[in-house]
């Protein structure tokens, strides 16, 4: 009876030899595989204009619980604060790294000690690293556009691009319009000097075939593949005339707040790329610039051959 109740002996070789499945392991970013179990927390000051400031607050806080990284925020106040002495507070403060925000992103540049490629390009910086003695300033919404961007736009025709918008964010925007392939843009800026500034800096820097319209009433839907919006201002009427925009345009808004062009997108059936959607990734880039996977901020360059000269514009 014993005998037949045994399996026999090459059966239980063939038994213990079947391997038991493992479970996978889900990835994570860099920064919280690196600072899962940290015991240190990150402290992250927060500068600029109030109301963005409070918004990449609350995204930072949010993303930080979910990776499980102990962050803990500064806010400074801009009021009567010059850039050195915002400079002086957050290293008397013991900050592992300072986000600007507005005006400041440009006023920073000649107090530090080094700067990223791309924040040299781009002559602003969003994050100051401070790290043996030393301020390094770094561009993680440049970044983040151009990710976001060559993503986006990788199975999309981009030909002709509109740009609105020839500040801080359209230049990011048209760096990274340049990198993702578009061969041709047309700029419209409010102020006319700004979009010859950027027109030339493209034409010259990277090879893109730059122009630039005086106003959109000749605005005609069929001179461009998509649009992208990179002004503060409201949406331009011109774009909500009807037949200027198509279910055939794709629509890029730099806003993280999102506007009636990213709702219009939406019910046209247009492809389009969300300013959400780019703060997500910067906010994970900057993360991930505070913990030890990204110690070296040398993020690789826009695709243009040189800084932006016109720093003032």
């Amino acid at each position: 009876m014993t005998l037949c109740a045994q399996q026999p002996e090459s059966a239980q070789k063939v038994a213990r030899s079947v391997p038991v499945p493992q479970p996978q392991a889900v990835p994570l970013p860099l920064s919280a595989l690196s600072g899962a179990h940290r015991q240190v927390p990150l402290r992250l000051g927060l500068a600029g204009d109030p109301g963005p400031t409070s918004r990449a607050g609350l995204l930072l806080t949010t993303k930080a619980q979910a990776w499980r990284l102990p962050l803990i925020l500064h806010p400074f106040s801009e009021t009567g604060l010059t850039p050195a002495a915002l400079l002086a507070e957050a290293r008397t403060a013991q900050l592992s790294a300072l986000h600007l925000i507005g005006p400041l992103t440009e006023a920073m540049l000649p107090l530090l000690d080094d700067l990223s490629p791309m924040a040299r390009q781009q002559g602003a910086v969003d994050l100051i690293l401070f790290r043996n003695g030393q301020a390094t300033g770094v561009n993680t919404g440049a970044w983040a556009r151009k990710r976001a961007m060559t993503r986006f736009l990788a199975p999309l025709p981009r030909a002709q691009a509109l740009l609105l918008g020839a500040g801080l964010r359209g230049r990011a925007a048209a760096c990274a319009l340049a990198s993702a392939g578009v061969k041709s843009i047309a700029i419209f800026d409010p102020r006319r000097d700004r979009a010859l500034a950027l027109s030339l800096f493209l034409t010259q820097g990277s090879g893109m075939r730059s122009t630039t319209l005086p106003s959109l009433d000749s605005f005609c839907d069929r001179r461009f593949d998509g649009i992208i919006r990179a002004m503060p201002h409201a949406m331009p009427n011109a774009l909500i005339r009807p037949g200027n925009l198509s279910p055939r345009h794709w629509i890029i808004d730099t806003d993280p707040e999102g506007s009636g062009l990213t709702e219009l997108a939406g019910t046209l059936g247009c492809n389009h790329l969300s300013g959400r959607d780019i703060a997500q990734l910067q906010a994970r880039r900057l993360l991930d610039h505070l913990t030890s996977a990204t110690q070296q901020p040398t993020s690789e360059g826009l695709r243009t051959a040189r800084p932006f000269p016109y720093r003032r514009l």
